[in-house]
């Protein structure tokens, strides 16, 4: 394969070297990246911690002149003929996390956290990063906790023999290659990147003539707290917090494109903003929110770099910088390949050599990343048929536990956009071919109502009317205000949706005549089982009456009770290993007659939904619905909201709502529903509501105790009505 470089512009050097190849992700141009789906809960979580006030942006670096301190990280310039020393690394540092290389540390050198006219003590030095650049080779050594020879403690603590260099940790960076730490190892930065290539110099940064007057790289970011996980290009996570609202060592965060940088801003103060829009900042470390790294120098003039700290982190946005596909310039090629093919889409670029073409399963015989958007690939021989053109920005790698793991940004997610036919063959039927879609049993199709959930601290649940007014008050589960579930669906084959319910916790099932209200069935799904559940309704059995879904919190155990008889018909473990909520839905979503059985979980990468054959249990499909969450729950339903006898899958993730067509996987909508930054969990139904055959999308949030009701309709969602249930 070939790999050309990417459009023509500048790359970040340093002493006339370039640093990392342009395809590295610190050179990484992430404008026009979408944003993450978690974006607003991460800033949010941050604001929060700040008494509801969005902090400014910090510049953790000065000028020694002017501040009578040394703030930033010194960089130690080295040459060839600059003698190699031993540095030793304690058994209660990171020796097994450390290169073993002697490192050329020059006469006086600079350790961060050292007097502005000389040596610090190593308890007042803080991290004690000491850089070193080899200005000869391009090549890097960086230390943290490092100690001189003559000094006798470590910054971090513990006794240093006097007679030899020290640190807790040492990397080595070869800045000529894509130079990776081995997953899961440190480096002197916590989230195992380099520190040099993402600190703000006066070389970039001032203007001519003693600087470029401008950045060509990401900006290295500390914040004070992070979740237990890395993204690429970090290769190390710390522990202590666990959740979606918390950035991962390695998060890309971007400067927004709505935010005017101001003319009467200093040329310093205007660089570093551009460079925050373009290349955005990389979350390495702990440390105070929004703070962003730099050398300390002279040559600064800080009341102009200053500028930039009325910059808020609300002025921010989190990027996920997953390939995407969005188009093909041709649809179809021959099985010998040599089809030229112009691939569009997003995030092309920063893989670091670890690009991948795919056409199926089949790699293309030559690609040229023509830009961040635009890839030119040549198809490979391949047999008849169509397949979908993927990019997978990554590879598996063995990380430091001998486990092989995906080291990469991932793969671009199959959609109608990337699908690509071999020989003549048709290409898979658009979006709106219907397919023949029989009703069993000669029954006619019993559209369910829109149900609304009895909240916590509430005992009521809700059957609307089409048009929203009240059909049904039903208070099911009688002194339980720890929130009732419910579904409605016609388990007795009258033509009328019956009305199923479950207390949240305990597993108690019961079933209602949707004419009468009478109960017509009580049982507990789960007996022993105090944990919380889930329930839908849906003909699995194919008797042309909805049986009862159920799921426990526990391996996704699912079970699936017939409607008619209330014997137990299907019990599986959905997602073995999983302890987390599940939900549940069935409907036809690949036009064969048949509802499937649908699931979903959210174990940290998204919400993963799965639909299996109502018989077999066998895969019908299995994807990621959405990116991380951001903690406040998900939803699915499914239901044909277009007439075209296939349903939609319907998934929310907190307030965002996603309508994904059941043939292509592509998004047919993905939107707010509610405030992004609210806490509600929301629900999402396919539901009858406005009086046609077709079912709606509604969206439900629980909101202190109410429920807010929201219809969409119409070949673009547009919002058709809103309200609260106990309003009507």
């Amino acid at each position: 394969m070939s790999l050309l470089e990417l459009e023509s512009r500048d790359v970040p050097t340093f002493l006339t070297n370039q640093l990392f190849p342009v395809d590295n992700p610190w050179n990484q141009v992430v404008s026009n990246a979408p944003v993450a789906s978690n974006s607003n809960a991460i800033i949010s979580r941050i604001i929060n911690r700040h008494g509801g006030t969005a902090p400014t942006i910090h510049a953790d670096f000065g000028n020694p002149t002017t501040d009578g301190a040394l703030y930033g990280i010194p960089i130690n310039v080295a040459t060839s003929s600059t003698p190699k020393v031993t540095v030793v690394v304690p058994n209660f540092g990171y020796p097994s996390e450390s290169d073993s290389v002697q490192v050329p540390i020059p006469t006086g050198a600079v350790i961060e956290g050292d007097g502005p006219t000389g040596p610090a003590a190593p308890g007042s030095r803080g991290d004690s990063h000491l850089l070193v650049y080899d200005r000869d080779a391009n090549v890097l050594y960086e230390l943290v906790s490092a100690v001189r020879p003559a000094e006798t403690v470590y910054p971090y603590g513990g006794a240093h023999p006097t007679g030899q260099w020290g640190a807790y940790q040492v990397s080595y960076w070869d800045l000529n290659t894509n130079y990776f730490r081995t997953v899961g190892d440190t480096s002197a930065d916590a989230a195992g990147l380099p520190i040099l290539p993402g600190l703000v110099r006066p070389d970039e940064v001032n203007p001519a003539p003693g600087g470029a007057g401008a950045i060509d790289h990401a900006i290295r970011m500390t914040v004070q707290q992070v979740t237990d996980s890395f993204v690429f290009p970090a290769s190390h996570l710390t522990t202590g917090y666990h959740a979606t609202d918390l950035p991962r060592m390695g998060e890309r965060f971007r400067l927004k494109a709505s935010f005017v940088i101001p003319n009467s801003w200093s040329a310093e103060a205007k660089a570093i903003a551009q460079a925050m829009k373009t290349y955005g900042v990389i979350v390495a470390d702990n440390g105070s929110d929004m703070f962003f790294q730099g050398t300390p120098s002279a040559q600064w003039n800080m009341s102009s770099v200053l500028q930039v700290q009325s910059i808020r982190a609300s002025d921010f946005e989190v990027v996920d910088l997953t390939p995407i596909v969005t188009g093909l310039s041709t649809r179809a090629g021959a099985i010998g390949g040599g089809t030229s093919v112009t691939i569009t889409g997003k995030n092309f670029s920063g893989a670091a050599g670890r690009l991948h073409v795919l056409f199926g399963t089949a790699e293309a015989a030559s690609y040229t990343v023509v830009s961040d958007t635009q890839i030119v690939a040549v198809a490979p021989a391949h047999a008849a048929g169509y397949v979908d053109v993927r990019i997978q920005s990554g590879e598996s790698e063995v990380d430091n536990n001998g486990q092989t793991v995906f080291f990469g940004y991932g793969t671009s997610a199959n959609t109608a956009a990337d699908d690509f036919a071999f020989g003549n063959v048709p290409l898979p039927p658009p979006p709106n071919a219907p397919p023949v879609s029989p009703i069993p049993s000669g029954r006619a199709p019993v559209l369910s109502p829109v149900v609304v959930n009895a909240p916590v601290g509430t005992q009521v649940i809700r059957v609307l009317n089409p048009g929203g007014s009240t059909r049904t008050v039903l208070t099911p589960h009688p002194g339980f205000v720890g929130g009732i579930i419910a579904a409605a669906g016609d388990v007795n084959g009258d033509g009328v949706a019956d009305i199923v319910t479950a207390a949240t916790f305990g597993g108690h099932v019961k079933v209602f005549d949707g004419v009468s209200l009478a109960e017509l069935r009580s049982f507990y799904a789960f007996p022993g089982y105090v944990g919380a559940i889930n329930l839908a309704t849906g003909d699995i059995t194919g008797d042309g009456v909805a049986d009862l879904l159920v799921a426990a919190n526990i391996n996704g155990h699912v079970k699936v009770f017939d409607g008619i008889t209330g014997n137990l018909a299907i019990s599986f473990l959905a997602y073995a290993g999983y302890s987390g909520p599940i939900a549940l839905a069935a409907a036809d979503t690949n036009g064969d007659g048949r509802a499937e059985l649908i699931t979903a979980a959210d174990g940290g990468p998204g919400v993963h939904v799965k639909a299996l054959a109502p018989d077999t249990l066998a895969l019908s499909d299995s994807f990621l619905a959405t990116g991380p969450g951001n903690g406040t729950g998900f939803s699915v339903s499914a239901g044909d909201l277009d007439g075209d006898g296939v349903a939609e899958f319907l998934v929310a993730q907190g307030p965002r709502v996603r309508v994904i067509d059941s043939r292509t996987r592509a998004a047919r909508a993905d939107f707010m529903a509610f405030d992004a930054a609210s806490p509600a969990r929301v629900t999402v139904q396919a539901a009858q509501y406005d009086g046609d055959p077709y079912a709606e999308l509604i969206a439900i949030a629980e909101m202190q105790g109410r429920s807010h009701v929201k219809a969409f309709d119409g070949p673009g969602f547009g919002l058709a009505d809103s309200f609260f249930a106990d309003t009507r």
